[in-house]
């Protein structure tokens, strides 16, 4: 609609956004892990976000995979340690 515009126009576009599939990753020396995770915020480059894995637990744990990421990218997040 016309907020779309208006959120362009005003230059207001983050690079992630809440419900967005995220790659999550982290680099550790030689060693890079990527996960897909959902963003459960919004945010502009350099920003810190909740994102949680998008992978259901096995055997019936009940564990939420929450996790805070920066903002490096559209889509991408690096993990915060």
């Amino acid at each position: 609609g016309d907020g779309e515009v208006d959120e362009f126009a005003a230059g207001g576009i983050d690079p992630v956004h809440a419900g967005d599939i995220v790659q999550l990753w982290s680099q550790e020396d030689d060693l890079r892990i990527e996960v897909a995770a959902i963003a459960e915020q919004s945010g502009a480059l350099g920003q810190s976000v909740r994102v949680r894995l998008m992978q259901r637990p096995t055997l019936g744990q009940q564990i939420e995979e929450q996790f805070n990421g920066v903002v490096r990218g559209p889509h991408d997040v690096e993990m915060q340690r």
